[in-house]
């Protein structure tokens, strides 16, 4: 089942970069502004620190949100069984 899930997640983010949507987009923008002004602004091991936190996150983020669409595709599967059996 995990394959099936895995392949359905990656047919979603091939359709939208945000599978679970984006609440907040003005906050999305202010977020990527600040990047790019660190990014812009910091030298050496300082700029390479924080690219190397930003990878960091962004791997955290992608297995968050990986496991939350499991979570949520295992639990339709099993709220569509229990109607199913009652």
């Amino acid at each position: 089942m995990d394959k099936i899930i895995d392949k359905l997640y990656g047919l979603q983010l091939n359709i939208d970069n945000y599978p679970l949507g984006i609440s907040n987009k003005e906050n999305m923008e202010k977020e990527y502004g600040i990047y790019y002004i660190l990014q812009n602004n910091l030298l050496g091991e300082n700029k390479d620190l924080f690219l190397r936190y930003v990878k960091l996150n962004d791997e955290r983020r992608s297995e968050e949100l990986r496991a939350a669409y499991e979570n949520g595709f295992k639990t339709a599967i099993k709220l569509i069984l229990e109607g199913i059996s009652e």
